[in-house]
C-alpha cells in the first residue's frame, strides 16, 4: 500500500486498536471521537434514502452531524463496525424535531485516520487504559488538516446561489454541494447553517386596496 493508504484504517482495525488498548466500548468510542472531530473519517460509498449507491467524494470527510445522529441511536441506526458499515437518519433541522425533513444515509467502506487515533490513545491513555475514555474530555483540539479544508463561507454562499439559479431546491443544495468541483469538503451541516433563511419560501401577499 502507498503511504496515503496507510494513513487510513479500516473500521475493524480501528476498533481492534481501541479494544486492545482496553477501551470497554470501542465502537461507541470511535463514533464519539468522529462526532467530536478528534478522529477524521471517510467512506468508500454512500446512499441517500432509496437512491442508487454512489462513490463517496474523494478527500471529503464524513460530516460530524452524521456521527452525532449515529450516537443518538435512533431506530433507523445500523452499525456493523467490523464491516465498516454505518447508517442512520439525519434530521435536516434538529431544532424543529420530527417536523423537519430528514433523510437516511448509508455509508460503507468507512475508514478512520490512523494518526488521529494514535494521537488520541497517546493523549488520553497516558495513565493506562482502564476504562472507556470520554472523547469530549482530555485534549480539546480539532486535528490540523493540511489539505481538504472547506471553502470559505462567501464561496459557499456564492456556489449555493448558482445552484439555486439552476433550479436545485434549497434542501438539496446542502446535501449535494459536496459533488460540485472544488466544494468536496463543504459539509452538509455547515452549508445548511449558512443558507438558513437565504431564500424565503412562499409568495409575498398582495396588499389589498
Amino acid at each position: 500500500m502507498t503511504n496515503a493508504e496507510n494513513e487510513w484504517l479500516r473500521s475493524f482495525i480501528a476498533i481492534k486498536m481501541l479494544r486492545d488498548a482496553g477501551v470497554l466500548d470501542p465502537v461507541g468510542t470511535l463514533t464519539q471521537l468522529a462526532a467530536a472531530k478528534q478522529v477524521r473519517s471517510r467512506a468508500a460509498h454512500f446512499r441517500i434514502d432509496d437512491a442508487d449507491t454512489e462513490d463517496f467524494p474523494q478527500n471529503q470527510y464524513i460530516d460530524e452531524e452524521f456521527w452525532r445522529c449515529v450516537n443518538a441511536g435512533t431506530a433507523s441506526t445500523k452499525i456493523y463496525g467490523d464491516a465498516g458499515i454505518f447508517a442512520t437518519t439525519v434530521i435536516e433541522d434538529p431544532d424543529i424535531g420530527h417536523h423537519s425533513e430528514s433523510y437516511f444515509i448509508w455509508l460503507s467502506g468507512v475508514t478512520f485516520h490512523a494518526e488521529d487515533l494514535v494521537a488520541f490513545l497517546k493523549d488520553d491513555f497516558r495513565s493506562g487504559p482502564s476504562a472507556s475514555p470520554n472523547p469530549t474530555q482530555g485534549a480539546q483540539r480539532t486535528p490540523s488538516v493540511k489539505k481538504g479544508n472547506p471553502p470559505t463561507d462567501d464561496e459557499i454562499r456564492t456556489k449555493a446561489d448558482e445552484m439555486h439559479a439552476r433550479g436545485i431546491k434549497s434542501r438539496e443544495i446542502a446535501k449535494t454541494m459536496c459533488r460540485e468541483p472544488g466544494f468536496e469538503n463543504a459539509g452538509t451541516v455547515l452549508v445548511r447553517d449558512l443558507l438558513k433563511g437565504r431564500w424565503p419560501r412562499g409568495r409575498k401577499k398582495k396588499s389589498r386596496v
